[in-house]
């Protein structure tokens, strides 16, 4: 009959024993590597619980900005009510979306409204701030942010700082196939125009040709292109 040696020490544990179960060897072994192992990965899945647990509180204050905000859209001023219009009480909505949600989509996109309607409330201080707010914050990829700049850029060139704006718009057209890159060439383009730049503007003219042969606008272009040409 073979001899065993009972093992008394978990120091010991290296080979099945007749005196210990699985699990008491698995138990000692997890004793042995709790430091190097067990610990590791344990702190592994804790990390792992709170990046889930993250995404999901994100994606629920996703849903519930975009909730929000569709509630704030509603009491947006109608033109076709025969009231008076008033934006104070839109704006207030939006005010409060905007703070609440900051840093979701539905936030930016609350900004991006209410710089849209002091914008058409020829308010352009005001609608300036909300512009460079939502620019600052933003990528360069990004459509609310891409969208502020066209509005910024608009009201620069309103203002008589043409340099500023082509500046701004030069900086974001740089992203290929970028949304808005129409919009952004032809009010570079016009930049060059009213700045007295007619050679700069006809370049402008020529290359929105070029890039964008299909556009709506091809015609209104061609006809500015052979202005310029002409009075060259």
């Amino acid at each position: 009959m073979a001899r065993y040696n009972r093992i008394k020490k978990k120091a010991n544990i290296t080979a099945p024993d007749e005196f210990l179960s699985f699990w008491e060897h698995a138990y000692a072994w997890g004793l042995e590597k709790k430091e190097r192992v067990l610990f590791p990965a344990l702190a592994v899945a804790l990390v792992a619980m709170l990046v889930g647990g993250f995404f999901y509180y994100r994606s629920e204050r996703e849903i519930t900005a975009q909730r929000e905000l569709y509630l704030a859209l509603t009491t947006a001023p109608r033109e076709d009510t025969g009231k008076k219009i008033d934006t104070k009480k839109f704006i207030a909505a939006l005010d409060a979306v905007a703070e609440r949600f900051e840093g979701t989509v539905g936030g930016k996109e609350a900004l991006l409204y209410k710089g849209n309607t002091l914008y058409e409330k020829n308010k352009m201080d005001e609608a300036e701030k909300i512009y460079q707010s939502i620019i600052a914050d933003g990528k360069l990829d990004c459509f609310f942010t891409r969208t502020a700049v066209v509005a910024l850029g608009r009201i620069y060139q309103n203002n008589g700082k043409f340099d500023e704006s082509t500046k701004l718009l030069k900086k974001y057209r740089k992203l290929e196939n970028g949304d808005l890159n129409e919009e952004m060439a032809l009010i570079i383009a016009r930049n060059y125009e009213l700045a007295g730049d007619g050679k700069s503007a006809l370049a402008e003219y020529d290359d929105f040709l070029a890039k964008y042969p299909r556009s709506m606008r091809t015609g209104t272009v061609q006809e500015k292109a052979e202005q310029l040409r002409t009075s060259a």
